[in-house]
This record gives C-alpha cells, structure tokens and sequence, in this order.
C-alpha cells in the first residue's frame, strides 16, 4: 500500500515547481527504493491523465542524462530550447510544462 502522504508530497512539488523533481532527488529526499518510485509514478499517471487513451500529465523526462518527473500540459507550445520540445515542427504541439 502506497504512502499518500509521499504521494501528496510528490503532486505538491509538481504543481509548484515548473521544472519538476529529479527523479535521483525525490527518491533520496523521500528514502524511496527505485521499485516504489515507478510504482508511485505509475499511479500518479493513471490519476491524472484527462480521459481514458489520453496522455497522462505527469511525466517522466530524461534531461543531459537526469531523469525528472514534471506536470505537463498537453496542446501546448514549449518555450524555444525547452527539452520536452520534439523538435520536428509538427503541426500538433508537444507538451510543455505546466507553468513557465
């Protein structure tokens, strides 16, 4: 059974922080082994993706080699040299983060 209050911690930190948790940091700060981490992101994804076959907004991104858990919104345009930008000028945009 999961610890809300850590999952509650996660989802604070996501709202509040555009950059999102490192996802070495957040295990290290809540003394999670790398298994609950994945288990913890795989329920807060399932919770919180918009409708059913939809993206979730919680997402896992690899940056210079650092993984980072971030809120994301889907549909809109990420800043010029955003790392969640794909990059390919497509016409449906990427997701970006939640706030600038």
């Amino acid at each position: 059974m999961p610890d809300y209050r850590d999952l509650a911690r996660i989802v604070q930190r996501l709202v509040t922080d555009p950059a999102g948790w490192r996802v070495d940091e957040l295990c290290a700060e809540l003394e999670l082994p790398e298994g609950t981490y994945r288990e913890y992101r795989r329920l807060l994804q399932e919770e919180f993706s918009p409708r059913e076959g939809d993206p979730s907004l919680i997402q896992e991104v690899t940056e210079g080699g650092a993984r980072t858990l971030r809120l994301v919104v889907p549909g809109s345009q990420p800043p010029p040299g955003d790392p969640t930008s794909d990059g390919a000028g497509s016409e449906a945009p990427s997701p970006r983060r939640c706030w600038p």
